[in-house]
């Protein structure tokens, strides 16, 4: 298709009109009646759009008619730092009118770099960052978690595999709005965090109901104490939990007693595991489950 061409979609089922989206995805576009395509569409054309972050040529119908109804944008990890337009990708952030998701790739380092930028931009931007509810930055090698407290709803929060977050990360956003509305936050894997990091968790975030610190090793019974316990009310709140390989005993399963929410909780396999998977026992987790009678292990 020559590239000044112009494709017409209409009445097109979804599945092949996504195809030809994601194919032609350099050409001019013009759709018929955007609105009336199904959520699972939608999903797509952010994908689309994502497309276009990278070719870094906005087509004026679909930034004009789709963007301000998308939910979700996801930004590519392939989008190269060195080329970035901020000010155009910022101002198409601005024009997300519905937009409560954003999703950044794992392992994007453009993530840290337009978070950081929205934070230095946050006049202009504030009314994009307040909608969002949702934020992924999943395996970024380099990220400022103050810059994040310029997301101050939301309620949703995954930083997997970031593995240069330190307790002192944590600390500079104790003070922020980030944690406070959380409820679900995931951080597996964030091998450097310690138990400075969980008490921070545990007395900032007031609604937290799903908790995953999954693989982080430097966290023990004194973390989930801290988590639980003094000005916490986790508690009060906290309805599934992962603690796979922390380094946690029987105290913790204790500790966990007085989560009278809690419906999952997910645990290492203890034979043939090469990882750390603690010193707790299965006697005192049977113990918790008669306090919790309908309380779900899972196991990895």
């Amino acid at each position: 298709m020559e590239s000044q061409e112009k494709l017409l979609l209409s009445d097109l089922p979804d599945d092949i009109l996504v195809s030809i989206l994601l194919f032609y995805h350099d050409n001019q576009l013009q759709i018929s009646n955007p609105s009336k395509y199904s959520p699972s569409l939608a999903d797509s054309l952010v994908h689309f759009i994502q497309l276009r972050f990278v070719s870094s040529r906005f087509n004026s119908l679909i930034t004009s008619q789709i963007l301000p109804k998308l939910i979700r944008l996801d930004i590519s990890h392939s989008l190269p730092s060195s080329t970035l337009q901020f000010s155009s990708i910022l101002k198409l952030f601005t024009r997300t009118h519905s937009c409560s998701q954003l999703f950044f790739l794992p392992g994007s380092q453009s993530g840290p770099i337009l978070v950081s930028q929205l934070n230095s931009s946050v006049e202009s931007t504030h009314e994009f960052t307040a909608r969002i509810l949702k934020l992924h930055l999943s395996m970024c090698t380099s990220l400022s978690m103050i810059d994040l407290n310029v997301f101050e709803n939301l309620r949703v929060l995954h930083l997997d595999g970031c593995r240069s977050l330190t307790d002192s990360c944590f600390e500079s956003i104790e003070t922020g709005l980030i944690l406070y509305n959380l409820i679900q936050l995931s951080l597996r894997w964030c091998v450097s965090i310690g138990n400075q990091s969980v008490q921070i968790i545990g007395n900032q975030c007031k609604s937290l109901k799903t908790l995953d610190i999954h693989g982080c090793d430097n966290i023990n019974d004194d973390g989930i104490y801290r988590l639980l316990r003094g000005d916490s009310e986790l508690y009060l709140t906290l309805e599934y939990i992962d603690l796979c390989f922390c380094s946690i005993s029987d105290n913790t399963l204790h500790y966990l007693d007085s989560c009278h929410r809690l419906h999952t909780l997910r645990l290492p396999y203890k034979s043939e595991n090469l990882w750390n998977c603690g010193t707790w026992t299965y006697s005192r987790l049977q113990k918790l489950r008669s306090t919790h009678p309908s309380l779900r292990v899972l196991f990895d």
